[in-house]
């Protein structure tokens, strides 16, 4: 039979116990959000979606992501993501 998995998760689990775990946890984190980005790009864009774009998009997640996490508990109807988003709220 043959591994279901791909060459990525076979290649975290042989990186775990001799890396520090958090190499492994980044990389997972990178790959996890790359991933993100790419699917965003095909869902925004189709067809013309690219590595770059992707990529574009994969920025702009890590700079959305670090705006959230300096945020205080909201008490105001704005958040900083929102106004750095030009006015698109996620909640």
């Amino acid at each position: 039979m043959s591994d279901p998995r791909t060459a990525f998760e076979r290649h975290i689990e042989n990186l775990r116990g001799k890396e520090p775990p958090a190499v492994a946890e980044a990389a997972v984190h990178v790959h996890a959000t790359l991933e993100t980005a790419w699917l965003s790009a095909q869902a925004i864009f189709g067809d013309r979606a690219t590595p770059d774009v992707a990529l574009a998009i994969y920025d702009r997640i890590l700079q959305a992501k670090a705006v959230v996490a300096s945020e205080t508990p909201k008490d105001t109807e704005s958040s900083a993501l929102e106004v750095e988003m030009g006015g698109f709220r996620v909640d």
